[in-house]
């Protein structure tokens, strides 16, 4: 099987978290001996290795006369971009029109309406263009290729949980025929589990500040409902990131609250799995939510916001934690974190039910679902 992945971002030497759950397969894939081009759309064209990985940015124009070359295109997160080389909706079309097999790895916001995520708008002029752009440019595209593939039977939709095959559905109004759910895969023998007993009062966040999907008012806000002996260590970067700042000084959290204004690199994220006992992630929604469920396999007590898939990846009350209010987040941590037993035996169970989404195993079905397509 010569296999092309063909996406609107990936990882490189400055920007290490572009797609990086893209890049985790690759590497998986190409150990496994799965002969793979990577496809960066782009306004240019250009090659470059990434962690012994040559990826190539390339225009549409140039992609859609190589799609040819290949057996099966695995479509992640490949964005339109109205009358731009990078516009990812003329591979869409020639894949098509060529009825080239293929499969679309579906994260979520490239199915989803603005009206989705509506608490992104702030009744600024290039806010209302964005809505404008994605649900009724954009949307109307992908459902126009979602349909028109199923029915000449061309492709497969592969989907992270059930929330998100439901999720595309409602958006679209479309029913998806044959639904594969493979969650992103975790690299459970890197993160591997620890006893981190000792740092169950030292809590930790790696977040991006560019989106208001993470919540992080929220995360703030369980804060201010725990003592005073417990700590956040908040990583991240993006425009709101002084905005938050200003939350944390008002509510007078600065002395137990530290941003640190950077991304971390995997070797740099188990180190701070490793010295901090509880991950908090409070998003408005996620389809899977990855970094969370690395943290618990290293031993760390998950505790999320009750909505969307997360429920799919834990178990309240038996692998980690979910709640809708702060207030509840900030009770549970603390029944969980005070009884030192009853820490380590959730946190333990939770890294041992981490094992099921080893890279190994979801990789592995990913590539059998590909030779079928």
């Amino acid at each position: 099987m010569k296999l092309a992945i063909i996406t609107s971002k990936y990882p490189n030497s400055s920007q290490p978290y572009n797609h990086m759950f893209v890049h985790q397969r690759v590497k998986y894939m190409l150990q496994l001996g799965v002969d793979i081009q990577i496809l960066v759309c782009s306004n240019f064209n250009k090659t470059y290795i990434y962690d012994g990985v040559v990826v190539q940015q390339l225009t549409n124009q140039k992609i859609v006369s190589v799609l040819g070359n290949f057996n099966v295109l695995y479509f992640h997160l490949l964005n339109i971009y109205p009358f731009q080389n990078k516009d990812g909706w003329l591979i869409y079309q020639k894949t098509i029109q060529k009825k080239i097999p293929f499969c679309m790895y579906v994260h979520g916001n490239e199915v989803q309406k603005y009206s989705a995520r509506s608490y992104e708008y702030n009744y600024s002029i290039a806010e209302s263009l964005k809505w404008i752009k994605k649900d009724f440019w954009v949307i109307p595209k992908i459902k126009n290729f979602v349909q028109t593939s199923q029915s000449i039977a061309l492709g497969r939709f592969i989907f992270p949980s059930k929330w998100m095959h439901k999720e595309m559905q409602r958006n679209l109004k479309l029913k998806i025929i044959n639904p594969v759910f493979i969650p992103n895969g975790i690299e459970t023998d890197f993160y591997s589990y620890q006893d981190v007993s000792q740092y169950r009062y030292n809590l930790l966040s790696i977040r991006s500040f560019s989106s208001k999907v993470y919540d992080i008012e929220k995360t703030i806000e369980v804060m201010e409902y725990l003592p005073k002996k417990y700590t956040l260590t908040l990583y991240g970067q993006g425009k709101y990131l002084g905005e938050y700042k200003k939350i944390i000084k008002k509510k007078n959290l600065s002395q137990r609250i530290q941003i640190i204004e950077r991304f971390l690199q995997p070797k740099e994220m188990l180190e701070e799995y490793r010295n901090h006992g509880v991950f908090l992630s409070t998003t408005r929604q996620d389809s899977q939510g990855l970094t969370i469920l690395e943290a618990m396999s290293c031993g760390l007590l998950g505790v999320a916001t009750l909505n969307t898939a997360k429920p799919e990846f834990i178990i309240h009350e038996k692998t980690g934690i979910l709640g809708k209010t702060a207030r509840r987040l900030a009770l549970l941590i603390e029944k969980y974190t005070i009884d030192e037993v009853l820490f380590a035996q959730l946190t333990k169970k939770a890294s041992k039910k981490m094992l099921e989404m080893n890279y190994n195993n979801t990789i592995e079905f990913e590539i059998e679902i590909l030779n079928e397509i």
